[in-house]
């Protein structure tokens, strides 16, 4: 077993702030001060809150305190936890890690030190057993494993008893996955009636109301083409998109991704709050634009008598700023955005008020982030493109709201 513990990296913001201050020597115009973060909170038609924010807030240091993912290896693996392609990482109160490895088809358990614990599944169909893991979460103690091939929810104990399942309908694609909304609840996107995509929630004693899954896109940004019996789609890896995630109690939040304007909806589709930030969109450059035209091109190339709809990209009139939203284990808001030189992420309170932000890593988009107290859960890429599942801390958490 490979692992690391205590403070080996510390993530923070100071890149661009040393860049500035190295521009303004070099005789560069000074970087603009930033204003600190003012906070305006109003209600309008006398229901929905508008919590509107101005500067920036803290910026909170996030400290590495463990790093499990060793080197693969010819044949089988060497490590426990040497990781084929890991699909979700979540963390019991305890601060055990589940991590789910989808070609090893099962979920390897790790003690909050980085302990190889047990494996929990393997490969099949009967009970304890998995045909596909797509995504995992949390119903307080007990774990929650997606399986969309097999059409059920499993569900173990922290100790890897099978506990039963629920049915899920067989759908898949990269948004299928669970969606913890808290530490007690989930959701789960399915299809129902008349082939409508909705949000089921799921907490202790089962599965309850559903929640609209889609959000009217202002603008469609996909290319769609085909040729020799192939199919491929494309879509410009900074443009905005639509976003709908479930929040905790039914409710959802939406936003379109180029601007910094997050609604709070009831199940009944009535916005409830607004959350909204100071931050104009900024067009992409010439050569942002040429660089997506030139991978489209590229990635387009193998399809013989390709036809396209449309037949080029279109060049979007702002870049994508918000590129996800989550909740962790208290119902907090987590905003993921674009920031010189990288992402940040912004944390918000019950009322909708930024507490602070935190610098991200490059990691692997597909797998969620999972945050469950001051401890922040990634997956990122090491060395030979290997997954490896990475815990930070954050002393300005205190898991509260």
């Amino acid at each position: 077993m490979r692992w690391w513990l205590g403070g080996r990296n510390r993530i923070s913001t100071l890149g661009p702030l040393v860049a500035s201050l190295v521009g303004a020597a070099c005789g560069d115009p000074p970087t603009p001060s930033v204003p600190e973060l003012s906070v305006h909170v109003d209600t309008v038609d006398g229901s929905r809150v508008v919590v509107s924010h101005v500067g920036e807030g803290p910026i909170w240091d996030m400290v590495e305190r463990l790093k499990l993912g060793a080197l693969g290896g010819d044949g089988e693996p060497q490590h426990a936890d040497e990781f084929g392609r890991v699909t979700g990482v979540v963390a019991g109160a305890d601060g055990a890690l589940y991590v789910a490895d989808a070609l090893a088809r099962e979920v390897r358990v790790f003690s909050a030190e980085g302990a190889a614990v047990r494996s929990i599944g393997r490969p099949g169909d009967g009970p304890g057993e998995f045909a596909s893991i797509q995504s995992l979460g949390m119903l307080g103690d007990t774990l929650a494993v997606l399986d969309p091939f097999i059409g059920r929810i499993s569900l173990f104990s922290t100790d890897g008893e099978w506990l039963g399942q629920r049915p899920y309908a067989r759908v898949g694609g990269p948004d299928i996955r669970i969606f913890q909304t808290r530490s007690d609840e989930f959701s789960v996107p399915t299809v129902q009636g008349q082939m409508e995509l909705v949000y089921v929630r799921h907490t202790a004693s089962g599965p309850h109301e559903s929640t609209p899954m889609r959000v009217g896109t202002p603008e469609n940004f996909y290319v769609y083409c085909r040729g020799a019996g192939a199919f491929l789609y494309f879509y410009p890896e900074w443009a905005p998109s639509a976003l709908r995630i479930p929040a905790p109690g039914g409710q959802a939040v939406e936003a379109w991704g180029g601007r910094y304007h997050v609604s709070v909806v009831e199940p009944g589709g009535d916005t409830v709050r607004v959350i909204e930030r100071d931050y104009e969109p900024r067009a992409p450059t010439e050569a942002e634009w040429r660089e997506q035209v030139a991978m489209f091109d590229s990635m387009m190339a193998p399809l013989v008598d390709r036809q396209c709809e449309p037949n080029r990209p279109v060049r979007p009139a702002e870049m994508g700023l918000i590129r996800t939203m989550f909740f962790d284990d208290s119902g907090r808001l987590w905003v993921e955005r674009r920031a010189s030189g990288g992402f940040l992420l912004d944390a918000f309170d019950h009322e909708g008020r930024l507490r602070g932000s935190v610098a991200l890593p490059d990691r692997v988009l597909e797998v969620p982030i999972f945050i469950r107290g001051s401890h922040v859960y990634l997956v990122v890429e090491g060395d030979l493109d290997v997954h490896q599942v990475v815990v930070y801390e954050v002393d300005a958490l205190d898991g509260g709201p």
